[in-house]
């Protein structure tokens, strides 16, 4: 492995001309200013003078003001060397060998270091802009956003290449199904590739063999343009998976894992996948006792041969993925046959400092020790141990996060590890793809995990590194299951994980036994945490945040036969401007199955809308207004709760569809024969919008006076003498019930699972049990509010049935469900015919009362 090391270099002009670094770019200028000049860089390789500069600021803004495209970029030179470019790539393959690291920064100032790179693994960056006062470049390499110094260790760290003249790019491109990462070599010369890396099944919005572009393997762009656009203004809204971010499965895998292959499938895969026939001979001294091995001259021997059970029992004991230990085994040791671990019996590169590995490198007593070790001093008691320097994160990860941070000089370390466990994975049937859970806490917040699902509850630790305090994105853990506890935030959903540090009875994580203390052994049931669902997201979901809703009407058009819905949803804690592309879905939800969905693209809404939106706790919302045609002809018929998502990069917001205001709303419409009622839920003090679809109409289409649901309520509801007994009132505000009106009636039972109907005539009657008044007066008579008959059971068919009073008077039909907000006693079952009839309260849906007959 790529560790760091100190390299103090004197004599810096004899060593510069010792390793002249054919491979640096150098470009002219045209020579034709003083100080700085701004000049465009051509795909065809020449450069035309813009302006000339005295200072470098002058030069930023005429740069800037250029148009800048990917066959003509805007540069800034000076001394005949490009110090700024519009669009660009650093170039980090600068110094005399692999040996020498480059050294990273989170900011443009401090010196503390976050991780470190090698220019002879990952050659190009994406450059961002220039630190003038240090020269630090802002770049972005294996997920790492921040700065590389101008010079280092006496070489340049970096060179800045216009976008326009370069020839060789690393890309991601999917061959088969699988999705591979070509790393360039050298960038300005064509097809100069080191080689790519297969690092598991492509995602299903990458087309095959198109070339995507990404330095954080997350987002993918079409376009070098845009990458660099949407990082510069720190957003992702050009990527084409913009609502999707991309987590590989085997990279963010944490390493308390284990895998579905025995022993004998690993040894299987490296004997008969890989070829590898015995382990070198062993070297013996003059009194027979083992000293070393005689290194192979074939290809067909390699120490890691017949080490399946070694890997099987550090799992066990460690409680660290066998697979991803043997893939990392494999690559550090090039498959058990390097003289390092051979000589070593060390597989993994255990302190082999760069440019002095063999000096330094730990020597085992035999490979199953050194695999031990490796689960146990360097994933529990390092890489995976929250309390030390080296934890960003127990998987293998890239330079943002994970164990490629401090592990590996290679930034795409991690996307080989991934290679190895899926070539492995694929071979053998991939029967550990996606078999866990993984969650990710997104952004660099500190979470707390806890021993309990609740906030009184003690926290072992926290996702970030302890020992220095650093926090950090993009950090997984496994999720063994969703469980019910303390309600936070909305929500009482948290998530039980297993923990990166090892914990021991108490729940508290150990500390690093001295040397030859005993190792305590891994325990799952000891692993447990808590999380809330609110600080993870499962990869391949969104960041959940609070909506700002507000509903602006549902209108029907006669000319057209389509619904038109509009309102306003702001995803609440990020910023949602004009600008942006915020993504808006009407989507129904089946109130028997909730599993069943139905979503229905809506646009965003930016001109000529009802109101500009103000700041809201500093953040802009003036995007947020959607409006959209919406076609329900594809939904089946059934009873829907109604939903609004607004989704902005991996961000989203999910509201129910309420009308708080009572703004115009359509109630009853027919298209093509079927039936849509939109019904505000009056009794749930969010007042939703709930909508009923039946296939062969609704129960009645008349239009009414106001947006009132009809009222119903009983004062007498028995089963007795194979009927229902019931009186009660049924009655809208705005329509007259005098003594002289005639009013029809119709008590209606359907069936909740096949919306089928049988309906029996109600009687009105005058002699109500009292007179029915309003809250607020309508000046209508409600004489004939009243109802009153006994309905014979006998003829329902099994099942559970809603029951409805359609009323009709003056040609105006209503209807709506029989229900009790007072959660009065129901009447005792009976039996008709060998059936049992009971009457229940359903107080999740309106309150409304079913007849369930078995």
């Amino acid at each position: 492995m790529k560790r760091p090391v100190l390299v103090f270099i004197v004599l810096t002009v004899l060593l510069n001309y010792i390793f002249p670094f054919s491979n640096i770019f150098a470009l002219d200028s045209t020579g034709t200013c003083s100080n700085y000049e701004v000049a465009i860089v051509n795909s065809d390789g020449t450069v035309t003078n813009l302006a000339c500069k005295d200072t470098y600021a002058e030069a930023l803004t005429s740069m800037n003001a250029y148009a800048s495209t990917e066959d003509h970029v805007a540069t800034i030179f000076y001394n005949n060397e490009v110090i700024d470019t519009k669009y660009g790539l650093l170039y980090l393959r600068t110094k005399p060998s692999d040996d020498y690291n480059t050294y990273l920064y989170q900011t443009a100032t401090t010196s503390t270091t976050y991780t470190y790179t090698n220019g002879y693994y990952g050659s190009d960056a994406l450059y961002l802009g220039l630190n003038y006062d240090n020269l630090r470049a802002k770049m972005m390499i294996s997920g790492f956003l921040g700065y590389v110094p101008k010079t280092e260790s006496g070489y340049k760290a970096y060179q800045i290449i216009p976008i326009s003249i370069l020839k060789s790019v690393s890309h991601y491109t999917v061959e088969d199904g699988d999705l591979k990462h070509y790393l360039a070599k050298y960038l300005i010369e064509s097809n100069s590739y080191i080689g790519y890396t297969e690092i598991g099944p492509s995602p299903s919005y990458l087309e095959e063999g198109k070339i995507y572009y990404s330095f954080d393997g997350h987002y993918f762009y079409e376009e070098l343009t845009n990458l660099i656009d949407d990082y510069k203004n720190n957003s992702v809204e050009k990527s084409i998976n913009f609502n999707d971010i991309y987590y590989n499965y085997y990279m963010y895998l944490p390493n308390h894992t284990s895998t579905n292959y025995s022993a004998d499938d690993l040894d299987s895969y490296l004997k008969n996948v890989r070829g590898y026939i015995a382990k070198p001979n062993i070297k013996y001294d003059e009194d027979g006792k083992p000293i070393g091995y005689i290194y192979p001259t074939s290809g067909s021997q390699s120490a890691m041969y017949n080490e399946g059970s070694s890997f099987k029992e550090s799992e066990e004991k460690f409680g660290v993925n066998a697979l991803l230990t043997f893939g990392l085994a494999a690559n550090e040791s090039w498959w058990g046959r390097s003289s390092l671990s051979l000589s070593t019996k060390n597989l993994f590169g255990h302190n082999a400092i760069d440019g002095a590995e063999s000096t330094y490198a730990t020597t085992y007593d035999s490979e199953k020790y050194g695999i031990f070790s490796h689960a146990d001093d360097y994933i529990n008691f390092g890489y995976a141990d929250y309390d030390d320097p080296r934890y960003y994160g127990g998987h293998y990860g890239n330079k943002q996060s994970g164990m490629n941070v401090k592990y590996a000089s290679d930034p795409y370390w991690g996307e080989k590890m991934a290679s190895y466990y899926y070539a492995v994975d694929k071979e053998l049937g991939l029967k550990d793809y996606n078999s866990y859970t993984i969650g990710i806490k997104m952004d660099d917040t500190i979470v707390n995990l806890r021993t309990e699902p609740n906030t009184s509850s003690s926290i072992p630790y926290m996702l970030m590194n302890g020992y220095t305090n650093t926090k950090i994105a993009n950090m997984p853990v496994v999720i063994v299951e969703e469980v019910t506890g303390e309600e936070t935030l909305g929500s009482n959903i948290w998530y039980k994980i297993i923990s990166d540090s090892l914990l021991d009875e108490d729940k508290v994580p150990y500390a690093d036994p001295a040397s030859g203390e005993p190792r305590p052994e891994f325990t799952l049931e000891e692993q447990y945490l808590y999380v809330h669902s609110s600080q993870i997201v499962k990869a391949g979901e969104y960041i959940q945040k609070q909506g700002e809703f507000y509903f602006n009407g549902l209108t029907y058009d006669d000319a057209t036969n389509k619904l038109t819905i509009s309102g306003f949803l702001g995803i609440k804690g990020i910023n949602n401007p004009k600008s942006d592309t915020i993504n808006y879905e009407l989507t129904l939800v089946d109130q028997n199955d909730p599993e069943k969905e139905y979503s229905l693209s809506l646009s965003d809404w930016d001109t000529d809308v009802p109101f500009e939106i103000p700041l809201l706790d500093g953040y802009d919302y003036s995007g947020s207004w959607f409006k959209g045609e919406i076609d329900l002809g594809f939904v089946p018929e059934g009873n829907y709760s109604v939903y609004v998502k607004a989704t902005s990069g991996p961000y989203q917001a999910v509201s129910e569809l309420t009308n708080t205001f009572i703004n115009d709303m359509t109630s009853k419409v027919t298209i093509d024969g079927r039936g849509y009622q939109f019904r505000i839920n009056y009794y749930d003090k969010d007042m939703p919008v709930e909508m009923f679809i039946r296939d062969g109409g609704l129960i009645s289409t008349s239009n009414l006076p106001t947006t009132d649901n009809k009222f119903i309520t009983y004062t007498k509801l028995e089963l007795a003498n194979n009927s229902l007994n019931i009186k009660g009132t049924a009655f809208n505000v705005g329509i007259d019930y005098s003594a002289s009106k005639e009013v029809a009636r119709k008590i209606i039972f359907e069936n909740i699972d096949t919306l089928e109907k049988i309906e029996y005539d109600l009687a009105t009657i005058t002699d109500g049990d009292y007179k029915v008044t309003l809250r607020v007066p309508d000046n209508k008579d409600k004489t004939k509010a009243w109802f009153e008959d006994n309905i014979n059971l006998a003829n329902l068919e099994v099942g559970t049935y809603a029951i409805y009073i359609k009323t009709t008077v003056d040609g105006i039909t209503d209807y709506g469900e029989l229900n009790d907000l007072f959660y009065r006693d129901m009447p005792a079952a009976i039996t008709i015919d060998g059936k049992t009839y009971t009457l229940k309260l359903n107080s999740s849906k309106r309150n409304r009362i079913e007849l369930t007959v078995k």
